[in-house]
């Protein structure tokens, strides 16, 4: 404990330092301001904000701003590589990963499963509303040198009324080892129109989501120790060789809405109904399967010499919300002194959980209140209530309250909580599991013994904004988790566990200098919740330009570090990471380089992954068993991406 305590007050130290000088320095990386005349900047900056929509409530718009200018994160071909994002992946890019920061954002409604692809697989939450002059689109484009190929596109117009955004996303990867490819695309499309007069409105979006995924179960022979090294990737035998899996999901909402106005446009508030259909199908097959590897699945079954194995999942949800809100849909938040808005709302869900056979229906009423006092402090706060069916008496509320002490520098205190008391996965439930076929067998894996009671998860949270800085302390406290153990059948975590955790972003810019900071503290008291003590990555680059500014160019580095920790390991299986307490993995430090070059409006980088993989030592895992990609193996990948604006 003193060598944590040191370590603790060290790095505490380090962050204190850093935040200090790059406040001092006098620039937070505001990249342009809102109201800027675009031509006074320069003659390619176009003002491009966007904002996320919640899926449930009239939520406020509140816009972020696209750099349109800045060449910094083109070179940043996968969502794991932003220095926002600290993830335990399986080593290859587009296959499952997880956050390795504790992170407890229960949402309201049923949920089948929750799938490992968070930064992959989009859902109505993910989906962003574009205000824009002109028409914005971007395309990219990156090539690995192991056969990676990697698409991007985003166009978002205003047409007549109508704001239309479009978002495509494409990714194939053959894998370093055996039976690793990925192959996957992602696609939306979000349309907004309301009628001159106003008093009518529609947001109409679509998702679909479609992974296929070669699974090999990681490395056969993975233990602690070294591995000893083969010339070839391909030679390290792995766990399964003929293992795969296919995801599909369609995600479809239709809003529409009246604002409640007489002739001299004084409001009433707005009546709005949402239609959701969520569509769900999970297969994995395996052929000539190791029945040892298999054991936990086949000693449910009798026939345990088959050479084949298929687990399936498939479910639909229809549901429909009528509610009543103070606040005009598609609007930002006013600037006045005193102002109180209010949502009112119930939501009916029908669930037809296909694999295996189970229907249920669930009424969810749900609230949300947003008031201002003296222009300076806002409190927010949100419930929802659950009944009938499978999540009845499941309860979920929040409470924020935030001082602004620059509102126009984007200046904030606050303080948060947040408390759910809430159902597991369906998939954990009494009638969940997975439909299991064993050649001509069919069975159900995953009928438990007894219903689970309720989780509790309580989260506090105290932060300090400025700009892009951000300092954040969470305090949560969880009981009765449902996890999934090692022989991949559910474990209650029945005691009661704290986590504390301590949050810094800084993103310091100083003329062409820039230095990103992303830096966690972690602790928690029961060994069921497996983080590591601290986990950070720092992006460092330096920027200049040639011939009149038309050329830019820069160079830059990103490292990441996380201290040993026993990591959750992965079941191909069930898409799902699973407790253990044998293999630790971390204390690596991944380095990579790039180099960026932007002419007009057209970006170009070059980028090497993991350069110290071949110096340092071969246990560079962030995940058991699942190696990532080293510099040897050709981890090196280029791009081009270029923006058009109108």
């Amino acid at each position: 404990m003193t060598n944590i305590a040191t370590s603790f007050k060290i790095v505490c130290y380090i962050l204190i330092s850093l935040l200090m000088w790059g406040i001092n320095s006098g620039y937070a990386q505001e990249e342009h301001p809102k109201t800027a005349d675009s031509t006074a900047i320069s003659p390619l900056f176009m003002p491009v904000f966007y904002a996320p929509i919640a899926p449930q409530f009239t939520a406020e718009m509140q816009y972020e701003s696209i750099d349109t200018l800045n060449v910094m994160g083109v070179h940043y071909s996968d969502p794991q590589l932003y220095t926002e994002n600290i993830y335990q992946s399986l080593g290859s890019f587009g296959q499952a990963h997880q956050s390795m920061i504790y992170q407890r954002e229960n949402q309201y409604g049923f949920s089948l499963i929750t799938l490992p692809y968070p930064l992959l697989f989009r859902q109505q939450k993910d989906l962003h509303f574009y205000k824009l002059k002109n028409v914005y689109t971007k395309l990219a484009y990156n090539f690995g040198f192991r056969q990676e190929h990697e698409f991007q596109a985003t166009h978002a117009q205003y047409i007549r009324g109508a704001t239309v955004a479009v978002n495509l996303h494409g990714y194939t990867n053959p894998g370093d080892y055996t039976n690793q490819n990925a192959a996957n695309m992602i696609a939306d499309v979000l349309v907004h129109y309301e009628i001159p007069s106003g008093w009518y409105g529609f947001r109409a979006s679509y998702i679909f989501n479609r992974l296929t995924l070669n699974e090999n179960g990681g490395l056969a022979d993975y233990s602690n120790s070294p591995m000893q090294q083969q010339s070839t990737t391909k030679l390290y035998r792995v766990n399964s060789n003929y293992g795969s899996s296919k995801i599909v999901s369609n995600d479809a909402l239709f809003q529409h809405y009246v604002n409640l106005q007489n002739r001299n446009k004084r409001y009433f508030g707005t009546i709005l109904h949402t239609f959701q259909f969520q569509h769900l199908k999970s297969n994995y097959i395996d052929y000539l399967i190791d029945t040892n590897y298999y054991s936990y699945c086949l000693a449910s079954m009798t026939d345990t010499l088959s050479d084949t194995l298929a687990m399936s999942l498939q479910y639909y949800n229809i549901r429909n919300s009528l509610q009543w809100s103070s606040y005009r849909p598609f609007t930002e938040t006013p600037d006045k002194a005193y102002f109180l808005h209010v949502d009112a709302g119930v939501t009916h869900e029908f669930i037809n959980n296909i694999y295996p056979s189970y229907k249920l229906n669930m009424v969810t009423p749900f609230a949300r209140v947003h008031i201002r006092l003296f222009k300076a402090i806002d409190i927010y706060g949100q419930f929802s209530y659950s009944l009938m069916g499978y999540n009845s008496n499941d309860a979920l509320m929040s409470t924020k309250i935030e001082w602004s002490l620059n509102r126009s520098k984007r200046h904030y205190l606050g303080l948060a909580a947040s408390y759910g008391y809430v159902s597991p996965d369906f998939i954990m439930a009494k009638n969940g599991g997975f439909q299991t076929y064993s050649d001509s067998l069919r069975t159900s894996f995953g009928q438990w013994d007894s219903n689970f009671k309720k989780q509790n998860f309580l989260k506090l949270s105290a932060y300090w904004n400025y700009g892009r800085y951000s300092v954040r302390f969470n305090y949560f406290m969880e009981h009765n988790r449902v996890l999934w153990g090692s022989d991949m059948k559910p474990l209650v975590n029945s005691k009661y566990t704290s986590i504390l955790q301590l949050h810094l972003y800084a993103p310091l810019r100083i003329k062409g200098f820039g230095f990103i900071t992303n830096m966690y503290l972690q602790y928690a008291s029961n060994k069921y919740v497996q983080v590591p003590l601290f986990a950070g990555k720092v992006s460092i680059f330096y920027m200049f330009s040639f011939f009149a500014r038309k050329l830019k160019v820069q160079i830059g580095t990103d490292l990441m570090y996380n201290t040993p920790y026993f990591a959750e390991g992965y079941n191909p299986a069930f898409h799902q990471f699973y407790w253990q307490e044998r293999y630790r993995v971390g204390n690596f430090l991944y380095f990579d380089v790039n180099l960026s070059l932007q002419v007009q409006r057209i970006a170009f980088y070059v980028r090497g992954g993991n350069l110290l993989s071949d110096l340092l030592s071969d246990r560079y895992y962030t995940t058991p068993a699942y190696p990532m990609k080293s510099i040897s193996n050709l981890n090196i990948t280029i791009g081009i991406a270029w923006r058009f604006y109108d």
